[in-house]
């Protein structure tokens, strides 16, 4: 098994994507994963990064959807300048998922 960092650029090879999507559900091991139920996921907080890992930037949205951000980070008890680094850092692992799918 390889483990690398999201910040490391990797493309799976077909052959790495063939063999991920022939792997059946009940072929996974999940012994090493701790068991959930509602009332742990209902505790369960947000992390984010570090501030020092953040890059302070100026992005101009328009006004729609800043309400949205403001409205679902009020409904989700966050900033939404945190909503934003939460929705931006999704992007990579959506784009690795849907490479897994499309292929």
């Amino acid at each position: 098994m390889v483990i690398r960092k999201l910040s490391d650029p990797y493309e799976p090879s077909d052959e790495e994507l063939a063999q991920i999507r022939a792997i059946s559900d009940d072929e996974i091991d999940f012994s090493d994963a701790p068991k959930t139920d509602l009332e742990f996921w209902s505790k369960a907080t947000k992390m984010s990064p570090k501030d020092k890992d953040k890059t302070k930037i100026l992005v101009s949205l328009d006004q729609e959807l800043m309400n949205w951000l403001k409205s679902e980070s009020k409904s989700q008890g966050v900033d939404y300048s945190s909503l934003i680094t939460s929705i931006l850092s999704e992007l990579p692992h959506r784009k690795i998922a849907e490479s897994l799918t499309q292929r």
